[in-house]
Order: structure tokens, then C-alpha cells, then sequence
């Protein structure tokens, strides 16, 4: 699982808007098919919080003893604010392509996204964040990769 959260809820900088950049470890559980495998590493994301809702891509690379898993999304959140806009919790919808790789195995595959993250804003340029998410792999493969991650990291907000 990945967490990575956004600094301030609504932030407004220039035109209404905040672009933010963040890192977290991530731990995720991973099936491909009927076999399940446990996986950790890192999880980047960029993204804009815009006054109604938020994008952002991600790019996470996990392993574990050999094996290899790339992920890269896309995915549009809500915020909402918590704690006098100390804190936020953020619903969030995407897509997903994910590259697995290990000495049997090489499979890619591509499908939708869920999840929810919570964060709390230290100041104005850093937050704390945490998230859970799901991806559905759909593509027409023998074996699909679906994922559940969990990440906790900290988010910087230029302004």
C-alpha cells in the first residue's frame, strides 16, 4: 500500500490552485490469479488540487526476493477538509498500469483504480498522508494483477 497526501486542503496559491510532490513507502499485497505475494518499496506522486477537486499521476516500484512490480496511475480526488483544515480525507478513482516481472513470469496489465486517502497538513508547505488502494486488473491476459496497497510519506506543496 502507498500513503502519500497532498499538504493543505483547497490551498490557494496562483489561480486558485496548488501543485504538490510527494514520497512514501508503500506495502502491497499482490494476486496474479490464485497466487499472492507481498511486496515494498517506494511511491511518488505529483499532482494538482484545483478549488473542487484534485489530479495527480504515481509511479511505485515494489519487490521481493526477485520479483519486480512497476505501477503508474492516473487518478482524480475529492478533498474534505477535517480538523478546522488540519487534516483531510480524499475518495479517489483512476487507472492503472502495472508491469510485473520476475525469472517465470512477465505479465503487464491495465484496469481501473480505487481508494481513499487521509492526511494532515503540518504547515503550509508539508503534510502527512496515508492511503489505501485497490486496482483491478481487466486486460484480456491469462493472468490479471490485481493489487491492494497501503503507503504512508510526506507531501511538499509549492506555492
Amino acid at each position: 500500500m502507498s500513503v502519500c497526501a497532498p499538504l493543505s486542503v483547497n490551498a490557494a496559491s496562483s489561480g486558485n490552485y496548488s501543485t504538490y510532490f510527494g514520497m512514501s513507502y508503500d506495502h502491497s499485497h499482490v494476486n496474479l490469479n490464485h497466487y499472492g505475494e507481498n511486496m515494498d518499496g517506494l511511491h511518488a506522486q505529483a499532482g494538482t488540487d484545483m478549488e473542487n477537486f484534485g489530479i495527480k499521476g504515481s509511479a511505485t516500484s515494489l519487490s521481493n526476493h526477485g520479483e519486480e512490480l512497476d505501477n503508474y496511475s492516473f487518478a482524480v480526488d475529492k478533498k474534505f477538509a477535517l480538523l478546522d483544515q488540519k487534516a483531510y480525507i480524499a475518495p479517489e478513482a483512476g487507472v492503472n498500469y502495472a508491469r510485473y516481472n520476475s525469472d517465470l513470469l512477465k505479465v503487464t496489465d491495465f484496469g481501473p483504480e480505487a481508494g481513499i486517502n487521509l492526511g494532515y497538513n503540518i504547515n503550509k508547505n508539508f503534510a502527512i498522508e496515508t492511503s489505501y488502494r485497490h486496482s483491478f486488473g481487466l486486460t484480456n491476459n491469462d493472468i490479471n494483477i490485481d493489487q491492494d496497497s497501503v503507503n504512508l510519506g510526506l507531501n511538499y506543496r509549492f506555492d
